[in-house]
């Protein structure tokens, strides 16, 4: 009886320690799976979100610009949107000698498809771009005489800007140099060196 009794101890005890081992298995199989899932998981979701951002910083939008005339290198050149004449002209090897180069705004944003002409001296002296209707003087327009509409075939030269110069005349008087015109409100050294070739105070 003692021998019966001693064996089903030895058996209930070999169970329970066999049962309690599989238990800490499972448990330690689990925390792994556990830890490891949702680590990837995060890790990915991290890494696609990252990616995206970065493909989209790196789209930039390019404008195709024609440019031609009194530059070097006249072309088709792809410019990033946003881009101003003064860059394309650059992209083009800068003016070429004899370049009308205060012609242009070059601070002017450039569009698609755009074509930029970069005049000689000579050229716009002679009106080949037809910026002059009709001067007083051998084609120069008197800015102590024009009218809005005849100012406003300057370039640069808006109808407010007309406007102010036909005002500044009527208060001040006639102009006596031409680079009086640079006291016109609105009018200062840039716009003056766009219509300076174009204009006489004579």
């Amino acid at each position: 009886m003692k021998r019966v009794l001693i064996c089903l101890i030895m058996w209930l005890t070999a169970f329970l320690m066999t049962s309690c081992a599989d238990d800490s298995v499972l448990i330690l199989d689990g925390e792994p799976k556990g830890g490891s899932f949702e680590g990837d998981e995060t890790e990915v979701d991290y890494e696609d979100g990252r990616q995206g951002t970065s493909r989209e910083e790196s789209v930039e939008p390019t404008v195709m610009v024609h440019i031609c005339g009194c530059v070097v290198s006249p072309g088709v050149y792809g410019v990033p949107e946003g881009s101003r004449v003064y860059e394309v002209i650059e992209l083009a090897g800068g003016f070429a000698p004899g370049a009308a180069e205060s012609y242009l705004n070059l601070a002017e944003t450039v569009a698609d498809g755009q074509k930029l002409v970069i005049p000689s001296l000579d050229e716009v002296e002679a009106d080949q771009y037809g910026q002059i209707s009709a001067g007083d003087e051998g084609g120069l327009i008197n800015i102590n005489t024009a009218d809005k509409e005849l100012l406003m075939t300057l370039p640069g030269i808006g109808e407010a800007k007309a406007l102010a110069i036909i005002a500044w005349r009527t208060e001040h008087g006639d102009f006596q140099t031409t680079e009086e015109i640079m006291q016109v409100s609105g009018i200062k050294e840039a716009a003056y060196e766009k219509i300076k070739l174009l204009i006489t105070a004579e």
